[in-house]
């Protein structure tokens, strides 16, 4: 889901605070909180913005959490930066945001530093990205997540998710 693209307004009333008599909630809303439910995992991607993540990333997370969606789902973060730190600052405040939301991130976080020089505009490794390793991080990563959904998802299904409702 992608915060620019998705029409949420500044958060006012979170998914999980509508009453029964204020259903159907807003049709973005419900078809952002389908996306979740059905995922056995999330992977949240931010840039760095004044080392902390975009305003619109923080909007689009504070729409459906803590709620059913996400407790007990695990989260993978990759975040970039133009400086060479990788969005390091903006990874230690998600985490901080996801684990408040229910869910529970991965231990690796994917960093791309000096993401122009590692990766060309369409999103491919750059022979420097190539020589920093982007790839193989990257598929640590996805293992790592990978695990970590299965695991979970496993949790969850054996013996629920009764904390946070």
């Amino acid at each position: 889901v992608d915060p620019l693209a998705t029409p949420l307004p500044m958060l006012e009333k979170a998914y999980q605070h509508y009453e029964d008599d204020e259903l159907p909630r807003p049709a973005v809303m419900e078809e952002i909180a389908a996306a979740l439910q059905s995922a056995d995992a999330l992977v949240c991607v931010s840039a760095e913005y004044n080392h902390t993540i975009p305003p619109a990333l923080t909007n689009l997370l504070g729409h459906f959490g803590p709620s059913f969606l996400l407790n007990g789902k695990p989260a993978g973060l990759v975040t970039y930066s133009a400086a060479w730190h990788g969005g390091r600052f903006a990874a230690a405040h998600l985490r901080g945001l996801c684990g408040e939301l229910g869910l529970i991130t991965t231990p690796n976080i994917h960093s791309i530093g000096a993401v122009y020089e590692q990766l060309d505009p369409d999103g491919n490794e750059t022979e420097i990205g190539s020589a920093a390793g982007v790839s193989r991080r990257f598929e640590r990563f996805a293992m790592q997540l990978e695990w970590f959904a299965k695991a979970l998802r496993n949790h969850r299904e054996a013996h629920g998710v009764e904390w946070g409702r």
